[in-house]
């Protein structure tokens, strides 16, 4: 049982780094997304909103490093080797869990010390996310090649096409926050 809410309690702090809160909100001159000018201007104080801005939110966009840069290049089978420390601490989480239990992790906090580990790895399902990554990483590969000098181009056209959902779009019931940059108002719709 013990395991069970330990295993809980991490999947719940996990969800939570998935939130627009957690990542830097000075990014709308670069990016053009709306929702993060409303946050910056909660940071300024123009806007009031109840919910304090965490600490995250407080960096800048500058502050951004990506850990894995001088990885570029090496295969994945180079990087997901199995820590022998790592992977023993992931098989205790999950200790007499369900067998069917299926897990990667790699743990970038240390750029010179990468720890990888993982539980059931030829499982056959994946999780939702695992098909739009794929679909992001072909756009950006096609953006690439529509563009392979310039990523100032990819970024313009990032900001300025608009494309409509369609048919596939029509089912969708999670909601995405819009800022209206004119009213200052911000409403959640499919």
């Amino acid at each position: 049982m013990k395991r069970i809410i330990t295993l809980s309690a991490c999947l719940f702090i996990l969800a939570g780094f998935t939130s627009a809160y957690f990542y830097p909100i000075d990014g709308y001159e670069y990016s053009g997304i709306k929702r993060l000018k409303r946050l910056e201007l909660i940071k300024s104080g123009e806007i009031k909103d109840s919910k304090a801005l965490p600490p995250g939110a407080m960096k800048s966009f500058n502050d951004i490093q990506l850990n894995l840069a001088a990885e570029k290049g090496k295969s994945v089978d180079a990087i997901m080797v199995a820590n022998e420390g790592f992977q023993e601490k992931i098989n205790a989480l999950f200790r007499n869990m369900d067998s069917h239990y299926s897990v990667a992790v790699l743990d970038v906090t240390d750029p010179k010390n990468l720890r990888f580990a993982e539980k059931n790895p030829t499982a056959g399902y994946q999780p939702g996310s695992v098909g739009k990554l794929a679909v992001l990483t072909g756009f950006f590969t096609q953006l690439a090649k529509i563009y392979p000098n310039s990523y100032e181009d990819r970024i313009a056209l990032l900001k300025s096409k608009r494309v409509k959902a369609g048919k596939f779009g029509v089912g969708d019931h999670h909601t995405i926050p819009v800022y209206n940059m004119e009213t200052k108002k911000q409403v959640k719709r499919t």
